[in-house]
């Protein structure tokens, strides 16, 4: 349980992405890098993890950027390596709507096409049975295999291209 704290950070850090600024590398001479690759690498390899990228920030600069370990296909992690999200986004996403619902703004049962008029499935009955609440309890039907383009060049890049997308799934 100690290192639960970094697998949130860590996690988070996969979330949103790092991009270093150009002075990135410029890391302040009395942070302890060493320590922190010495520790990154001890939990990454205790845990399994192939590789992750952290960025060690103290008020607005950042102290220490760095990939670890292989992204894939021989690819080494550096800073600005895109890693798949997938699940990690889905507690982010459920705190959002779950806030949008305290405001009065979004009813969970009511259907997704209510706030997304463009939400669609092959299935026109189901398109008009899965709801906000389906959705963020994962018991829409809806899953990754009727839906494989996860990752460039298939995977579309806008929210528009994503949600035109789902027309042609089945599930």
């Amino acid at each position: 349980m100690r290192d639960r704290p970094l697998r949130c950070m860590l996690a988070a850090l996969l979330v949103l992405g790092t991009t270093a600024p150009a002075d990135a590398d410029a890391a302040e001479p009395s942070a302890p890098t060493g320590a922190i690759d010495q520790f990154v690498q001890g939990w990454m390899a205790g845990n399994g993890v192939p590789g992750l990228a952290v960025a060690v920030t103290r008020d607005t600069r950042i102290v220490h950027l760095r990939g670890y370990g292989d992204a894939g296909n021989g690819r080494p992690v550096i800073p600005d390596t895109q890693f798949l999200v997938a699940s990690l986004s889905k507690s982010f996403t459920a705190l959002a709507v779950l806030q949008l619902v305290e405001d009065g703004r979004v009813d969970l049962d009511l259907p997704v096409a209510a706030y997304l008029p463009g939400f669609t499935v092959a299935d026109p009955a189901k398109t008009a049975r899965i709801t906000v609440r389906m959705l963020l309890n994962q018991t829409s039907g809806m899953a990754d295999a009727g839906f494989p383009e996860v990752g460039p060049p298939e995977a579309p890049t806008t929210l528009a291209g994503r949600v035109a997308n789902l027309r042609r799934r089945s599930w």
